[in-house]
């Protein structure tokens, strides 16, 4: 007995009727049936398929017929295609959008200029001018890489970062926090704050906390009201406090007046 071996659909020749546009109001798309009355998509290609899905909207649509039919087929793949094109329209403005942040991410990761930003833009339009498309080259010049916009952008990049350690911190069991002073440029006392916290499921979490400005005196008092207020602000429970590591300098290491020994009678 021989066996009956099963075919392709090209083999097959389901093949889209140009037809039934009008009949069904089906269109062909990447050699698929698209409804233009629902978002169904039909795969298999036969007449039997097409028309089993018309007849769910047969009552509504068999009203219209001869030029009637007709009209409201143009006006139906008119409508698709606006829909169309405007997605893709939605799509690629997302992609420039997310280019952009990309770039603002790269400069800030490795200390660059904001107005850098401007000098990769024409960078890029002259890559895209000599080795690309015409519609590759229409992205490069809708992408903004100018200063506000990098300035924007990173300070978007960072509130979601910090929003996602607040999260995170929610789950710490304990933590432990490192913290390194030095003045920066206009002789003002900076304050990096470093925090590393552990999970439940002992799952380790290291994370730049956040940056403080001390513009008073830079006594114990002073780090320790700098370093009380970073824990109340990102909401870190004191109780799960499990370490302190320093700098070394006295007025973190004092056993009575420096940040580690006010720690000890908090």
């Amino acid at each position: 007995q021989s066996s009956k071996k099963s075919r392709s659909l090209q083999q097959e020749n389901r093949v889209f009727q140009s037809d039934w546009e009008e009949k069904y109001f089906q269109v062909e798309v990447d050699d698929k049936a698209h409804c233009l009355l629902c978002p169904v998509v039909i795969s298999s290609i036969k007449s039997f398929n097409i028309k089993r899905h018309y007849e769910t909207h047969s009552t509504k649509y068999d009203c219209y017929q001869g030029e009637s039919r007709k009209r409201k087929l143009e006006s139906l793949k008119s409508a698709r295609n606006k829909q169309t094109n405007m997605f893709k329209a939605s799509t690629e403005s997302e992609d420039i959008t997310k280019t952009s942040y990309k770039v603002s991410h790269l400069l800030a990761r490795n200390i660059k200029t904001y107005s850098d930003g401007e000098i990769i833009k024409q960078a890029i339009l002259t890559f895209a001018t000599e080795c690309c498309s015409s519609a590759i080259q229409q992205k490069a010049k809708k992408l903004q890489l100018s200063n506000t916009t990098i300035t924007r952008r990173i300070e978007c990049i960072s509130n979601d970062q910090r929003d996602q350690l607040l999260e995170k911190s929610k789950q710490f069991v304990c933590y432990s926090v490192a913290l390194d002073s030095s003045k920066d440029i206009t002789d003002t006392e900076q304050l990096a704050v470093f925090i590393r916290g552990v999970m439940s499921d002992f799952t380790v979490y290291e994370e730049y906390l956040t940056l403080r400005s001390i513009h008073d005196s830079t006594k114990g008092t002073d780090i320790f009201r700098e370093f009380r207020a970073t824990l109340e602000e990102a909401y870190l429970d004191p109780s799960k406090l499990f370490g302190v590591a320093t700098d070394g300098c006295p007025s973190m290491l004092g056993a009575n007046r420096g940040l580690q020994g006010l720690i000890n009678k908090w």
